[in-house]
């Protein structure tokens, strides 16, 4: 039963974790570490088979339980080696990984705010825009607007 779970969350490691991802990840983990330990291969396996889960199930905002059933561990220590690794919290993680892929659609897509918003699992288009701007100090539309502008040679 778990294994069957494990299929449909997980994909394969064919998709790595981007080199800039892994290497915030990994200076997080020096850095939590007095910079004195590399993070071992399970480790970086493991974030990377996070990451891959919640990047595929975004518009259903996957719990924590079900990636602690995909990927074996209890939920409880799965959250402390999870901060552990990388300083950050589940919610904060995923708020992170969403917030990233809202600007590359934002850059690459033809998709209205609210397509991004709901592909993305926020209901609320209010919610996802103010979430947005804290994230990244504007607005989803002005980051738009500002990818416009680079592209039609405005600074």
């Amino acid at each position: 039963s778990l294994k069957e779970g494990r299929k449909l969350l997980l994909v394969p490691r064919e998709t790595p974790l981007s080199a800039i991802h892994l290497e915030n990840l990994l200076k997080l983990y020096d850095f939590s570490h007095g910079g004195q330990k590399q993070i071992p291969d399970s480790d970086a396996f493991l974030l990377q088979d996070i990451k891959n889960i919640i990047t595929h199930n975004f518009s259903r905002n996957i719990s924590l339980e079900e990636i602690s059933k995909a990927v074996y561990i209890s939920p409880r220590k799965l959250t402390s080696k999870f901060l552990e690794l990388t300083g950050m919290s589940f919610k904060e993680y995923t708020q992170m990984l969403k917030m990233e892929q809202a600007s590359r659609l934002l850059y690459s897509s033809g998709k209205s705010v609210s397509e991004i918003a709901e592909e993305l699992g926020f209901c609320d288009i209010h919610y996802f825009s103010r979430r947005f701007k804290m994230y990244y100090g504007c607005p989803p539309n002005a980051l738009r607007a500002k990818k416009h502008r680079e592209g039609a040679g405005e600074t």
